[in-house]
């Protein structure tokens, strides 16, 4: 497990999450925006291609098709999901 924060611009606002490193980030994104949703009161519908994961400090876009940890995320890191 790693923890980290994902900013969500179009919230202007940050979140701290604890992510399993061994999941593909997609599914993790599916299970973020969840959370998000429910604790904002928000209904957003995830479909694949329409949000993406990225790295801040390294500016890259995390491969959905890939484990996390795999792309070197470790705790502490910086994401942002868009």
């Amino acid at each position: 497990m790693v923890i980290v924060d994902i900013f969500v611009p179009s919230l202007d606002k940050t979140y701290n999450f604890m992510l399993d490193e061994n999941s593909k980030v997609e599914m993790l994104m599916v299970e973020v925006i969840e959370m998000i949703d429910n604790r904002e009161g928000l209904i957003s519908s995830y479909a694949e291609g329409n949000f993406a994961l990225c790295d801040r400090d390294r500016e890259i876009v995390l491969d959905p098709n890939k484990k996390l940890g795999e792309q070197g995320i470790e705790t502490s890191a910086n994401l942002v999901l868009v």
